[in-house]
């Protein structure tokens, strides 16, 4: 398993563009059309008395407006209005921005058409009504400011959605989003489709198949957030763990699973790697390839599906809040080996944690993402399974990171260190135990 870094998990009716995906690692995807979202309008209109939302009111009008002509591989005037930093930039007419002084910026010339030499923009569309361009530049003259974390712009909108919709109309933006992708990806296969509450699982298997697999997947997460949002937690157990809910991909050949990955990562697959977890614009996802063993409608959660659904839907929690991929792969094969300790795979996993750290390599290697990746999978789990005491501690660095504790502040401040030297006397440890063995 790889789990991506994360880079925070559609749009008005009847408009549709392409659109740039960006995985958790932040790699540059694919293109997908997808649409808006009914009542991104009213996110749009600020409140009075409110600072106008980039994420929310400026963004989706620059992507739906701007970004066709001005983002991607080839833009016009050297204009990328792909990044937020790209915005304030500009392009070979010079900065579009002036902080603070809206009447003196480029972009809100052009899009009045007035004190510019050229045509007014958006060049091709319809003109922008007085309401949305005085929405902008009220923007800039406020200072310009992005108001989530991100650089891209797809991003930035997505979350800027997470926080300002409600927990169902995300859900529905989510599904739809999720679909897309699927198309994208795989156009001439049609998915089955199950949902269970915040969460749906997409699949091309038969239906009973992917029935069972949400069967599982539904167990596994209300396990997971028990675990992590119960009382354990100290947050109660209405805490969601993703707002909006998660997608799980289940793809009934490696190939399939080959390109998805293809089109998230930009690589080929690496050997070994058969399930992944990540975000691409408004869906926040578990991939993998359908699992082999048959699942057993009386003991759902003791064979191997469970404990490879389980490892992903807790990954991608973890991942979701931008911490690093090993911690996330970490906690979720710890939480995989209590929810599903039943199945084979957890038993193989301990029988085999030896060897795969013997092949790791150093604590700078395994932290930065060099060692191979199905070992580092199996490591990450041994590590993150000691340091957390089998997890009971996972609770407290979710409720850190949700606080917007920096990961590496937050574990610091936890385990009493930073992660290349626990993890390197933990290893010292297991080097010396499997020794004696």
């Amino acid at each position: 398993m790889k789990t991506p870094h994360n880079g925070r998990s559609l749009f008005p009716a009847g408009r549709c563009i392409m659109r740039v995906l960006v995985s958790a690692c932040g790699i540059l995807l694919a293109f997908v059309p997808v649409c808006a979202a009914k009542g991104q309008e009213a996110m749009r209109r600020p409140q009075q008395g409110q600072k106008v939302s980039f994420a929310t009111q400026v963004a989706p009008v620059l992507i739906d407006s701007c970004l066709s002509c001005h983002g991607g591989f080839e833009t016009e005037a050297g204009f990328n209005l792909g990044s937020f930093p790209g915005l304030i930039r500009g392009g070979r007419g010079g900065a579009a921005i002036q902080p603070g002084r809206a009447a003196d910026s480029l972009l809100v010339k052009k899009i009045r058409g007035k004190g510019i030499d050229g045509q007014r923009m958006p060049l091709g569309g319809p003109d922008l009504s007085d309401e949305v361009i005085d929405m902008i530049a009220r923007w800039i003259d406020e200072g310009a400011r992005l108001d989530v974390a991100g650089g891209d712009l797809q991003a930035v909108a997505a979350a800027g959605r997470s926080q300002a919709l409600s927990e169902d109309d995300l859900a529905a933006v989510r599904r739809k989003a999720a679909v897309a992708l699927w198309k994208q990806v795989l156009p001439d296969e049609s998915p089955e489709v199950a949902s269970r509450g915040s969460l749906t699982v997409i699949a091309n298997l038969p239906t009973a198949r992917v029935e069972s697999l949400a069967v599982v997947a539904a167990s596994a997460w209300d396990s997971i957030r028990e675990r992590l949002v119960g009382e354990g937690g100290g947050r109660g157990a209405s805490q969601s763990l993703i707002k909006g809910g998660i997608v799980l991909y289940a793809f009934a050949r490696p190939y399939d699973f080959s390109e998805f990955w293809l089109a998230q990562q930009g690589s080929e697959r690496p050997r070994g790697v058969t399930a992944c977890v990540g975000s691409a614009g408004d869906v926040v996802y578990a991939a993998m390839v359908a699992p082999e063993d048959e699942i057993d409608a009386a003991r759902p959660m003791a064979g191997d599906a469970a404990f490879v659904v389980t490892e992903q839907l807790a990954s991608a929690v973890f991942a979701a809040r931008a911490a690093p991929s090993w911690f996330a792969q970490g906690a979720g094969r710890t939480l995989a080996a209590l929810i599903a300790s039943k199945s084979p795979a957890a038993r193989r996993w301990r029988k085999d944690l030896p060897e795969k750290l013997a092949s790791v390599g150093s604590a700078e290697d395994f932290l930065a993402g060099r060692s191979d990746p199905a070992a580092t999978a199996s490591v990450a789990g041994g590590f993150v399974d000691r340091i957390t005491m089998a997890g009971k501690k996972l609770p407290a660095m979710l409720a850190a990171l949700d606080a917007g504790t920096p990961f590496e502040e937050a574990f610091t401040e936890e385990f009493r260190g930073p992660p290349r030297s626990g993890f390197e006397a933990w290893a010292k440890q297991e080097a010396a135990r499997n020794r004696r063995r």
